[in-house]
């Protein structure tokens, strides 16, 4: 089953949830890439701790 990482609040990595989700159906057009894994970016962990400037 597919799934997201949520962040729904600010804090240390406990806040990441993992949320199921329907697999997406691609139209006409388009096409659906399976990925095995992710990368996360240093500024991706800045957003999650809260410490982005606005």
């Amino acid at each position: 089953m597919p799934f997201a990482i949520d962040i729904t609040q600010t804090g240390k990595p406990n806040v990441l949830r993992k949320t199921n989700r329907p697999a997406p159906t691609p139209d006409a057009g388009e096409i659906l890439i399976r990925n095995k894994a992710g990368a996360v970016n240093f500024i991706d962990t800045i957003i999650r701790r809260g410490e982005m400037p606005e």
